[in-house]
């Protein structure tokens, strides 16, 4: 199933929802929710499965997110690998956000994300985990979205394009282009104890290897070492075609056999065209799907579309959104249903969102 990157991701976008105007009548957005009430937790509980995870949000003197708790009370070890709890602190310096997540119980940091915002608040750059975004907007809406993953100096990147229309985001669409970099050292195929390191010698030759049903390698050999005219030379290639559902790892060695040190894996997971849509009647506000994975990520919403997201739609795979909106307009539940066709056989996941707020 393709669960993790509708959540993800997420990275996902609104897209095109036609309204029926037969009867020519006239729809009236819901209004937004006050702008005194802010998120103060919520739960996420999945239909059939226990425990249910809890988020529960701090804000500064500024009312920016300083400090996220998360639990859930997997004391039977139901979800494998859940923290029973962890703490994330925010801080702010100029355009720079550093995210430090610890272990509640051993105090043990698990994670150090960096995010870069522009002059307008939005994130263009977030660094988390040997992984790298880089974002561009048009106006409030995201445009454009770069994925960069390292390992041993070498990179594997891609970039895919969203449209929109009338303030929401329509589709999220990849071309097809892995590009990769390598930096001009190997391993020493005969070192000694102080030489494990050489300089190596163009052209490389490298091994796209793609993991789907079956492990099919590309090669591409001939591949130059560029000298910049600032900073160290390297090597660079790109793979045409790239599907991105699945992993890709690439490899190269020079003319003398040298390798370099180290591979690198793109990891997949996303398809070349996605397609969302939205509730037209109902303006965005706290609580929509979308807003609550990049707010519980970043402490910041990446996804301002003028409406709620309701579908996401990919081959054989969807998502609906159905949301209950309570007479100040908040969104106090959100319902997302996950299905799933392979190889004929449907399955069905819902996961319900219960959200609570503070007014400031």
């Amino acid at each position: 199933m393709k669960k993790i990157f509708l959540l993800l991701f997420a990275a996902v976008s609104l897209s095109f929802f036609f309204i029926c105007n037969s009867c020519k009548k006239t729809q009236h957005p819901t209004n937004p929710t006050p702008a005194n009430y802010r998120i103060l937790s919520y739960t996420k509980a999945t239909m059939g499965v226990y425990p249910s995870d809890n988020y529960r949000f701090y804000y500064d003197g500024r009312n920016r997110v300083s400090e996220i708790l998360f639990s859930n009370n997997d004391s039977n070890g139901i979800k494998v690998g859940a923290p029973i709890s962890k703490r994330s602190v925010f801080y702010y310096t100029n355009d720079t956000i550093i995210k430090i997540t610890t272990n509640v119980v051993n105090k043990k940091v698990l994670e150090t994300d960096t995010f870069i915002t522009n002059s307008s608040g939005q994130i263009i750059t977030t660094f988390m985990a040997g992984h790298n975004n880089n974002y561009q907007y048009y106006g409030k809406l995201l445009a454009r979205v770069s994925d960069t993953f390292k390992s041993y100096g070498m990179s594997l990147a891609s970039a895919r394009t969203y449209t929109s229309d009338n303030a929401d985001l329509l589709s999220l669409n990849f071309d097809g282009i892995l590009y990769a970099t390598f930096p001009d050292s190997g391993l020493n195929p005969n070192p000694s104890i102080f030489d494990t390191d050489t300089i190596l010698t163009p052209p490389l030759t490298a091994l796209w290897n793609l993991y789907g049903t079956t492990v099919t390698t590309t090669t591409h050999n001939n591949i130059p070492l560029i000298t910049p005219s600032a900073g160290l030379p390297y090597f660079q290639d790109k793979l045409t075609g790239y599907d991105i559902q699945y992993p890709m790892t690439i490899t190269a060695n020079d003319i003398n056999g040298t390798i370099i040190k180290g591979s690198c894996t793109y990891p997949g997971g996303s398809y070349k065209n996605v397609f969302f849509g939205v509730y037209p009647d109902k303006n965005n506000r706290p609580g929509d799907f979308w807003q609550l994975g990049s707010f519980t990520t970043y402490g910041i919403n990446l996804y301002q579309n003028a409406h709620l997201i309701k579908t996401i739609s990919i081959p054989l795979h969807g998502t609906h959104v159905n949301y209950t909106i309570d007479g100040d307009s908040k969104i106090t539940t959100a319902i997302v249903t996950y299905n799933d066709t392979v190889n004929n056989h449907y399955s069905q996941i819902i996961e319900v969102y219960n959200l609570q707020y503070e007014t400031f």
